[in-house]
């Protein structure tokens, strides 16, 4: 679940947890987990909120040889 903050009539920004799994047919590394978060901010066009700004942020990298 997400976090959003209203920081103004016009202006918002949330924060919400993510983790991905990749495999890769080829090479040294066979996947990775990946734990993150994402941070956005939305801004108000008329009566429409749109993502302004998305960032993802990792926490933790675990590897698979």
């Amino acid at each position: 679940m997400g976090e959003i903050t209203i920081l103004d009539d016009a202006r918002a920004e949330g924060i919400w947890a993510m983790a991905d799994y990749l495999r890769f047919s080829s090479g040294p590394i066979r996947g990775l987990t990946g734990y993150d978060h994402y941070h956005d901010t939305f801004q108000r066009v008329g009566n429409i909120w749109k993502i302004r700004t998305l960032r993802l942020v990792r926490i933790r990298v675990d590897i698979e040889r």
